[in-house]
């Protein structure tokens, strides 16, 4: 009788836990309550002005690469089948915000106003019809995810030629944790993780913990998402997987206003730190693109750009015509057309 009475106690509290809790779960969803979720790990501050809050979309979660574009678009622009067709000459755009195309509100402007189909286009319109261009372009990915990117994804679609161009959220603030230090998670861990962030209570509860870590700890800023160091060897290990497998790479410099008011000097500097990290790629005989000495001399940035670092329609268009006019004057569009 005993065990009875302990037994019937004990499944009365679980069952008086599960009410509470229940009731406070249709309580909150009756009064539309609603607060941005945020988890332990995969916070990023380039998802403030998205969300107003620091968390990865559930519907864009990857438990390697930390976000994906959505699974229907996986690349921007045109299908692109995984085994290349015969014949032809795959160039694939790896970066950031820059590469995937910006507008303003932050929204996808259509694909062909993204560097990378007008420079397909550029190819076609010179007679090379048999090269092709993907935009593999992730908004608010750094260098670490890009490697990971590379590794797990994008050597599977045969690329000839790699166009790179990393740096301006590696510079970024890291919260809490710099982008090695973020955890991954198991897939089963992650499915239960969304479950879970559905649930009113739950972002309730991660929000309240997030704001309580955060103003305990002010760690925003102490830290970049990833280290100068790092983000030269992340490029090192692209340029390295990329020639093991007789991939062409070509590395972009990141590129920000300096002009602008809204950069700070600390900000500023920090990007000029991480850009002298090329001048060791020009002394081994990478293709580098130093994007500032074309823009140098356009008298009104403006016009190519929609803020620091964000091109328009116009920027865009001068951007592939450089990288362009690079392939062509370093040879390596000439030498390809001799080989075939």
């Amino acid at each position: 009788m005993k065990l009875k009475g302990i037994t019937y106690k004990f499944i009365l509290a679980i069952l008086s836990v599960a009410l509470f809790f229940g009731t406070l779960e249709i309580a909150l969803r009756f009064i539309k309550f609603h607060v941005n979720q945020t988890n332990g790990y995969f916070k990023f501050a380039c998802f403030h002005f998205i969300s107003d809050k620091y968390n990865v979309p559930i519907g864009q979660k990857d438990p390697y690469l930390f976000w994906r574009n959505d699974r229907y678009e996986y690349f921007r622009g045109r299908h692109h089948p995984l085994v290349k067709p015969k014949d032809t000459f795959r160039i694939i755009c790896m970066g950031d915000s820059t590469t995937q195309g910006f507008l303003l509100r932050r929204s996808l402007p259509p694909f062909n106003e993204a560097y990378p189909y007008m420079l397909e286009e550029l190819f076609h319109k010179n007679n090379m019809k048999n090269f092709e261009v993907i935009n593999a372009g992730t908004g608010g990915y750094t260098s670490f995810q890009g490697l990971r990117f590379l590794k797990r994804d994008l050597l599977n679609y045969d690329p000839d030629l790699l166009i790179i161009w990393f740096g301006t959220n590696d510079v970024a603030n890291a919260i809490f944790f710099s982008d090695k230090e973020q955890k991954t998670q198991d897939k089963t861990i992650a499915k239960v993780d969304t479950f879970l962030s559905r649930s009113k209570f739950c972002q309730l509860y991660r929000q309240a913990l997030f704001r309580l870590m955060y103003y305990l700890t002010q760690e925003i800023g102490s830290k970049k998402r990833v280290s100068a160091e790092d983000y030269c060897c992340n490029l090192k290990e692209m340029a390295n997987l990329a020639k093991e497998k007789g991939i062409i790479p070509v590395f972009i410099i990141p590129f920000i206003r300096t002009d602008s008011q809204v950069l700070s000097f600390k900000v500023i500097n920090s990007c000029k730190e991480y850009a002298k990290i090329f001048s060791e790629f020009l002394d081994n005989g990478v293709v580098v693109i130093d994007l500032s000495l074309m823009f140098k001399d356009k008298g009104d940035l403006d016009s190519y750009f929609i803020d620091v670092c964000h091109l328009t329609f116009k920027g865009n268009k001068a951007v592939s015509e450089i990288i362009y006019d690079t392939l062509i004057d370093k040879g390596i569009i000439s030498n390809i057309k001799e080989g075939d």
